[in-house]
């Protein structure tokens, strides 16, 4: 860029301005004086300000997506159910995962187990007696059983027998089941800080057990104990139990787990707690690909929009160090810049509206994609294949779709959908995709 040379004098009360290094000096009045500066300085600014640079493959060449499939299949094989369902669910957001076989096929595995009555049976089963589970219907049947006292008085029981065994005693549960007979007692005469007080030590039983309690809220719960045993209400710990119940509801359990396990004292849960607030049940996994730097780096960057630091989470360590590096909006451009022209998120199964967007039928019976195509119109479309002659219904078949993207055009979706049937090969498509009617914006 050529460099403009801007030059003052200022003899008294007038300004004298040379413009490059040749030419004649203009003398302006002491009128004119104060605009002239500003506009001089209005200049300078202009001159200095550095240029957004262009997006380049550069940058971010060294990213790759994070493939959730083999995590999530040897969380299957280690019957964690719950746990592989949270981690494959925070990529099923993204297409790269949404419309890979394998993916839709493990998730669908994972949800069909998950909604078997004989799994969820015995999970609660699990729950009410041992006070331990990492399913929803464990973790209410554990809250059930402390309500009835019947879990309190197992614990306790439990760490008098390791007392009288000469075993050490878990001196935090015989706490929490202290509290817990107190909470119970007084909840007989008040639907106050007793009765909500309740979930609140389940959930902390199930911290301890899990080994995510940390030292020094255990010691605290220690103390809170006597003072409960004196006083016979839990007025000193409500404030507590209500931001861990509060997390608890909208973060799930393993995130309340994680996000506990890692806290150094109360000033640093409730940091930790407003990060597992905005990233709710999605907290869990952000942790497990990132790592603690998830936290650091979302602190650091202040203002980023979520929905952007969770897709660089996709790409892993590496993917929120390019957000820290070049900024949420140069990121962001270059997931727009990379990503499909149809809306995010995971096909839907519902009735299509009369929109344009992509479309396929999957057979219902093996899974498999059998046609990939996109249209003006998806209702009518999905109407047209029904009358054609392609063996395709709702009795054999779904029809899953996504509306295109505002800022799409027809020669985008076509484009699309050329890379879908190749990278699909599906057996209905009869060409590669992306010709028939002109591309029109």
């Amino acid at each position: 860029m050529a460099v403009r040379h801007v030059t003052l004098q200022l003899p008294c009360s007038r300004i004298y301005v040379r413009i490059s290094n040749k030419g004649a000096y203009s003398c302006l009045k002491p009128i004119e004086t104060y605009l002239a500066f500003v506009i001089i300085v209005l200049l300078g600014i202009w001159l200095l300000k550095p240029s957004e640079e262009p997006i380049t493959e550069d940058d971010f060449s060294h990213l790759v997506r994070i493939n959730p499939v083999p995590q999530a299949q040897q969380l299957v094989q280690q019957e964690k159910f719950a746990e592989a369902d949270d981690y494959i669910s925070y990529f099923m957001d993204y297409d790269y995962v949404n419309q890979d076989p394998q993916a839709i096929q493990l998730y669908t595995e994972i949800q069909d187990t998950r909604d078997d009555w004989l799994y969820k049976l015995i999970k609660a089963n699990s729950g009410f007696w041992t006070g331990e589970s990492d399913e929803t219907e464990g973790q209410v049947a554990a809250v059930v059983s402390d309500f009835l006292v019947i879990g309190d008085i197992r614990d306790l029981g439990r760490e008098g027998k390791n007392f009288i065994e000469g075993k050490d005693v878990d001196k935090v549960t015989a706490a929490l089941s202290g509290v817990g007979v107190v909470a119970a007692g007084a909840a007989l005469i008040t639907a106050g800080t007793a009765a909500t007080a309740k979930p609140a030590v389940s959930f902390l039983k199930m911290a301890n057990k899990a080994g995510k309690m940390p030292k020094w809220l255990g010691k605290s719960l220690v103390e809170s104990a006597e003072i409960a045993k004196k006083t016979k209400n839990l007025d000193h710990v409500a404030g507590l139990f209500s931001d861990i119940q509060g997390l608890y509801k909208t973060a799930g359990a393993r995130s309340t787990l994680e996000l506990l396990g890692k806290s150094k004292d109360l000033d640093d849960f409730c940091r930790l707690a407003k990060f597992g607030s905005t990233f709710g049940a999605k907290t869990s996994t952000l942790l497990k690909v990132v790592g603690d730097d998830a936290i650091t780096a979302y602190q650091r960057l202040g203002n980023v929009p979520k929905n952007t630091f969770l897709e660089a989470a996709t790409f892993g360590q590496d993917g929120v160090k390019a957000i820290e590096k070049h900024g949420p909006k140069k990121f962001q451009a270059f997931v727009d810049k990379t990503s499909s022209p149809y809306t995010r998120g995971r096909p839907s199964m519902q009735q299509p509206p009369q929109v344009p967007g992509e479309y396929r039928w999957r057979d219902k019976k093996t899974g498999e994609i059998e046609y990939v195509g996109e249209t003006n119109n998806l209702a009518r479309r999905k109407v047209e294949h029904i009358k054609s002659d392609k063996p395709v219904s709702d009795d054999t078949h779904q029809f899953e779709w996504k509306k295109a993207d505002e800022n799409s055009t027809s020669a985008t979706r076509r484009e699309h959908e050329r890379q879908k049937i190749e990278q699909h090969d599906p057996v209905l498509n009869q060409r590669a995709g992306g010709g028939g009617r002109p591309a029109l914006n």
